[in-house]
This record gives C-alpha cells, structure tokens and sequence, in this order.
C-alpha cells in the first residue's frame, strides 16, 4: 500500500484515526441495532437472540456480535459514553469495558482496556434486585417441525414457570412407544 514511504510517527497516527473511526461506526452500528432490537428483528427472522442474528448478518463471530448487542443495551442507560464514542473520542472497546461499570467513572483514561476490565469486574456484585427478571421479560418459543414429532424449545422463564416445564419434562421421560412390529412370511 505504499507505507515505506511514511515515518513511524505517522503511521501511528493514521491507526489512531482508523480506530476513532472504527469507534464512530461502532457507535452507528450499536444505534441501528437499537432500533432493529425494538423491532424485534431477531424473533421475527427465526433467530434465537439478537446476537445471533448479528452475527449471521453482519458476518461476524459470536462474541462480537454479543459485545455489540450487550454494548448497545448498556449504553441506552449510558447516553454520555454513547456520546463519546460517535465523536470519535475513545475506542468501542474502551466503552464497552467501561460500561459494564454501573456507576459514572468516566472513562478510566489511566488503565488500559485489561484494566478497565479487571476494575469493571472489582466493582460489579450480583444482587437481588439484579437478577430479578419481571413477569414480562419472560417467554417460551416452542417451534415444531413439519410432521410434530420433533420440537425445539428456547426462551427464558421466571424460577417458578421454570420449574413447573422442567417438571412436566422429567414426568415425560418415558422411553417413546415402539412402533408395532410387522409379520414378515
């Protein structure tokens, strides 16, 4: 590409730029997910989560289709690192670290994005109130294929509804009847 020709300090500069603007389209990406989350997108294609849906249609691996979607989820709470990074002013990676801190501390400029994480991991304690799920976010998909004698199940249920499908499960681990034999003369 022509990249002798440059000194070291610009070519350090020009992945700096690079990485703003990988930054300013990630912040674009997570904003359309946004929106295509709200229309449900994911459910209507036949996918499992939205994840699995970026990472089908943006031909991207798994954990950076989750990253993106986990990312865009936590930023709805977080306009002011949203900001940021569609200005260019910090990295994805760098926000999506920082955002998994529940409190404001901005973007913890001195560490780097391994400490952002490990200081993310030190701050974050897992509570009632945070593992509560309401009634509404519960669901069950239930998908037959053609001739019903096969069904895939997905969802995420309430402890309680758990339950109560994990015991009709059990109560039906019958061995399936065999077919009656034929005669053969």
């Amino acid at each position: 590409m022509g990249w002798e020709s440059f000194t070291t300090d610009a070519l350090e500069q020009q992945l700096i730029a690079d990485e703003a603007e990988i930054g300013r389209r990630r912040a674009r990406q997570m904003s359309i997910l946004g929106e295509l989350d709200v229309r449900q997108v994911a459910s209507g294609d036949g996918s499992h989560s939205l994840s699995e849906w970026v990472s089908a249609r943006m031909d991207v691996g798994p954990e950076t289709a989750k990253s993106l979607v986990r990312t865009m989820r936590r930023l709805a709470d977080r306009p002011d690192l949203e900001e940021i990074l569609a200005a260019g002013e910090t990295t994805f990676d760098r926000v999506e670290a920082v955002s998994r801190i529940p409190e404001d501390v901005g973007l913890l400029e001195c560490l780097d994005v391994a400490g952002v994480h490990r200081e993310a991991a030190k701050r974050v304690w897992v509570s009632v109130e945070s593992e509560f799920r309401s009634a509404g976010d519960r669901f069950l998909v239930m998908q037959p294929n053609l001739d019903e004698s096969w069904f895939r199940l997905w969802g995420g249920l309430d402890g309680h509804s758990g339950a109560i499908v994990d015991k009709g499960a059990h109560r039906s681990r019958r061995p399936a009847p065999r077919p009656p034999r034929r005669d053969q003369t």
